[in-house]
């Protein structure tokens, strides 16, 4: 874990001061300026009490490290296949467990955990003011990205936002384009093997501790959209573990997920001309495509469905259902989403669209194997 922690700080600051060589695709215009001199800095300083927090975990809450992990839902897909979708609604239709905002970002150990419930409850009795601002904050920062991807405290969220204090969340490398380091999460098997296994075994850790919290024996769910490419590393770490898989058109997918990242590229202050952004999609989708194809031939249809995203905009109950079945969890009969699914989905984005010949002809030849062996319902 030291490792990891080290690594990631060193690669914190030759990020930073490799941004100010990167003068061509990333203009150093001043909301460029703020973000790297003042908001990134704070962001360093928030890793690193991430780092002790975790680092007293092992003193303090030692017991974390027994807590099973065989009781584990992995929803990953395609970004802008649906997956968030199926996030929220599974953990509100089964008995489960999964990161919220708060806690996937400012308290991934147990330490900070019991210091951010003891400020909740005080924040509860001066009628969450804290609470409110805050989300006020995240909304305005992230402008029109609530309007592909609801961000607030206590909504489900991307774990993957737990590896920022080790460098192995793909949303940075949106903020540092130019950093080799950060460009392995594209794929990662672009790891070395040491980074492999740290990286995925600091991962266990962090839901062993969320686990630990929670208390009970509940279904651990997760949901990230970036870990296509982790599949086979995931499925020997966690053997137990379900997986249920979503895909989309290719073309529709990149030009929805283009269009999503253009207030993230307006925060970093990178890529005006989403030049770099679009390189870097049309590499992480020709991974994650071949990634979802290859982990369906090679393991059990026991242990994974794949979901097309045409076909849970039209019945998701019923397509969600028949996936869990597949995958022997139990469904509750009162099983039913309280929202209607084309309401929850209905940013599409057209506002950044590609050309089909564009698009590296591997994606469309996984595309396309993965429908002839799973028809669209």
């Amino acid at each position: 874990m030291y490792f990891l922690f080290f690594r990631a700080f060193k690669l914190y600051l030759s990020a930073l001061i490799g941004a100010f060589k990167f003068g061509h695709t990333a203009p150093l215009r001043p909301l460029r300026i703020l973000f790297l001199l003042f908001l990134f800095p704070l962001f360093i300083l928030l890793q690193i009490v991430h780092a002790v927090g975790l680092s007293l975990d092992n003193v303090l809450f030692s017991g974390y490290k027994n807590r099973a992990t065989n009781k584990a839902l992995f929803v990953i897909g395609i970004p802008r296949s649906g997956t968030t979708f199926m996030h929220r609604r599974l953990s509100k239709s089964l008995n489960t467990t999964t990161f919220s905002t708060w806690e996937a970002i400012f308290a991934p150990s147990i330490c900070e955990k019991y210091v951010f419930k003891g400020l909740a409850f005080v924040d509860r009795i001066f009628g969450k003011i804290v609470s409110q601002l805050i989300n006020w904050i995240i909304k305005l920062v992230g402008g029109t990205f609530h309007d592909i991807h609801t961000v607030l405290l206590e909504e489900p969220e991307e774990d993957y936002l737990t590896l920022l204090p080790v460098g192995a969340c793909f949303i940075l490398l949106f903020a540092f384009p130019q950093s080799k380091e950060l460009y392995k999460l594209i794929a990662f098997n672009q790891f070395s093997k040491k980074e492999q296994y740290a990286i995925l075994n600091f991962y266990k850790s962090i839901i062993q501790r969320h686990l630990y919290f929670q208390k009970g024996n509940p279904l651990f769910l997760s949901k990230n959209a970036a870990f296509s490419s982790w599949l086979p590393y995931l499925k020997k770490i966690f053997p137990d573990a379900k997986f249920i898989l979503s895909i989309r058109e290719p073309q529709t997918a990149i030009s929805s997920q283009l269009s999503a990242l253009k207030s993230a590229r307006q925060l970093f202050g990178t890529d005006p001309k989403g030049t770099l952004s679009q390189s870097i999609i049309l590499e992480a989708f020709k991974h994650a495509y071949k990634s979802i194809y290859e982990f369906t031939k090679r393991n059990s249809t026991n242990d994974y469905a794949l979901i097309h995203q045409e076909a849970l905009l039209k019945a998701p109950n019923e397509l969600l259902q028949n996936s869990l079945k597949t995958i022997g969890i139990a469904v509750p009969e009162a099983f039913q989403f309280t929202e209607d699914s084309n309401k929850a989905s209905k940013h599409q984005h057209r506002a950044y669209s590609i050309e089909k010949a564009q698009i590296d002809s591997s994606i469309y030849k996984h595309f396309e194997l993965l429908c002839e062996r799973f028809p669209k319902q």
